[in-house]
C-alpha cells in the first residue's frame, strides 16, 4: 500500500492513519525506551525500521539478512 500510496495519493486519503493508529500499540511496547507517555517518535522508528526490512526482503529475498538486521534493532531496543 505504501508505493501504491506513493503513486496514486489521490486512492488512499486516509493513509496517514495506517500508521498513527499503531502508536498507541507500539507506544505500550516499547515504553521503556520512549522519551514520554505521548512520544510517537519510538513507534515511528519502530515503523519505519519495519517498514524498511520488509521492503528490503522483498527486494532481495535474503531472509537471513533482515532477519538477523530486526534481532539486532530489538537488540538496540534492549538496552
Amino acid at each position: 500500500m505504501h508505493a501504491d500510496g506513493l503513486a496514486h495519493p489521490e486512492n488512499y486519503p486516509d493513509r496517514a492513519e495506517t500508521i498513527t493508529n499503531w502508536f498507541d500499540v507500539l507506544g505500550a511496547r516499547f515504553r521503556d525506551v520512549a522519551t514520554a507517555p505521548d512520544d510517537t517518535v519510538t513507534p515511528t522508528l519502530a515503523m519505519a525500521v519495519v517498514r524498511g526490512l520488509l521492503f528490503d526482503l522483498t527486494t532481495t529475498a535474503d531472509r537471513h539478512r533482515t532477519d538477523r538486521a530486526l534481532d539486532r534493532f530489538c537488540a538496540l531496543l534492549r538496552h
